[in-house]
């Protein structure tokens, strides 16, 4: 990451060319601080943004797309199954409130809700 190498790098520039003892030990503490922000960056680097297909809609970490047209189970699956995806199941009155959320954010023509 260019931050933090700056960060190490104005850390050991300072640290060589201090004139004084206090100069010292703040150089000491800021790269201590660097050092904690580039291993804390590495750990949160493995994060990955979630960006929905065209034309679906994101809640959270899922993305949902909305069928207009009268087909058969059978035939939604396999539709599903073509776009990598899957028939939405409901199992809780938790994921069933997190659906009607997910409707209300297609009435309003939101794509990130």
């Amino acid at each position: 990451n260019t931050r933090d190498s700056v960060c190490l790098s104005l850390f050991l520039h300072s640290l060589l060319d201090s004139p004084s003892p206090l100069w010292r030990l703040f150089a000491v503490i800021f790269g201590i601080l660097c050092l904690a922000l580039l291993v804390t960056s590495g750990l949160l680097g493995d994060t990955k943004c979630i960006i929905c297909p065209k034309n679906w809609i994101q809640h959270g970490k899922d993305c949902y797309e909305l069928s207009s047209g009268i087909k058969s189970w059978s035939v939604c699956k396999e539709y599903c199954s073509s776009l990598g995806s899957r028939l939405l199941k409901i199992d809780s009155k938790e994921e069933f409130l997190s659906a009607q959320v997910v409707l209300a954010c297609i009435h309003t023509k939101e794509s990130t809700c």
